[in-house]
């Protein structure tokens, strides 16, 4: 499998998406576990670029699946593309409906990934027990500019929508500073690189729809932010978070990380507070 190395506890799996499409995702299974994390990515990663923090919650007692998404990671058909971006949404659905719900489920969004949380957490409550949103693209400040899209729908009109437009987040150093992670990012043969006209329209849509509904989502939300993000925009993220109806809420940010905490110089801060936060989200549910 090409990306990250592969961890001796993960095992590799299929699941039907919308309209039955194979997708693929990876598992780290646990012997009766105490809760269920559900993990989605970001626009340019897939599952491999998050080992180590599944580890982390696995070897912390937790079930651990990390879906990658349609046309990206494992998954090679349409890559980058996609025809409506409901379908996001209702692959993650797929999924969810397929766990048992013996133990509290909690879904992750990293980056692109928290946009699909976000609408998820607002739209199926009832899958979900909560909610970390791991530095959520809502609000970027990589966002492509009103001109910029008025030529990607001038494209569309012209029947060029599968044409394909690069990812506005070339250069590794956006992620991490860490010189051997740039690398890694830089040799990726799994990193999205272009997506199609079509997905950037769609993304558009779902980057406004989940504005639109993050304000109603009352599921026990975890907000993670780095301080020297240069991806999303912090500032709006934390006004969009704080206009958020969840009674449960807390906001923790690593002043010092950039973007993608699996890939910083000392990773463990994060991986123990994803895994306190879980826990307690668990160990709430097992009280009730």
């Amino acid at each position: 499998m090409n990306g990250a190395q592969q961890s001796p506890r993960c095992e590799i799996e299929m699941f039907d998406g919308a309209g039955r499409l194979r997708l693929m995702s990876r598992r780290w299974s646990v012997t009766r576990p105490r809760g269920r994390v559900v993990f989605l990515h970001g626009i340019v990663s897939h599952s491999g670029w998050y080992l180590a923090s599944c580890d982390a919650l696995a070897q912390n007692g937790f079930e651990v699946h990390f879906l990658d998404r349609r046309g990206s990671g494992g998954n090679p058909s349409r890559r980058g593309d996609v025809d409506d971006w409901r379908q996001w949404i209702d692959d993650v659905v797929c999924f969810l409906k397929t766990q048992p719900r013996d133990v509290p489920l909690i879904l992750g969004g990293i980056s692109w990934g928290g946009k699909l949380a976000a609408v998820l957490a607002a739209e199926h409550p009832d899958l979900i027990d909560g909610l970390a949103l791991v530095c959520p693209g809502i609000y970027a400040a990589q966002f492509p500019s009103p001109a910029k899209y008025r030529l990607l729908g001038g494209l569309s009109r012209l029947g060029l929508g599968g044409l394909r437009v690069p990812i506005p987040l070339k250069d590794p150093a956006l992620f991490t500073g860490v010189a051997r992670w740039q690398s890694f990012i830089q040799k990726d043969s799994l990193t999205l690189r272009k997506v199609s006209v079509r997905f950037a329209l769609e993304d558009r849509k779902l980057t406004q729809h989940a504005r639109e509904v993050a304000p109603t989502i009352r599921t026990p939300t975890w907000l993670v932010l780095a301080g020297r993000d240069r991806i999303v925009d912090n500032p709006k993220t934390r006004e969009m978070f704080d206009r958020m109806a969840a009674s449960d809420k807390e906001c923790t940010c690593y002043d010092e990380a950039a973007h993608t905490f699996e890939f910083e110089p000392d990773p463990r801060p994060y991986f123990r507070d994803l895994t306190n936060w879980a826990s307690r989200i668990s160990d709430r549910f097992a009280g009730d």
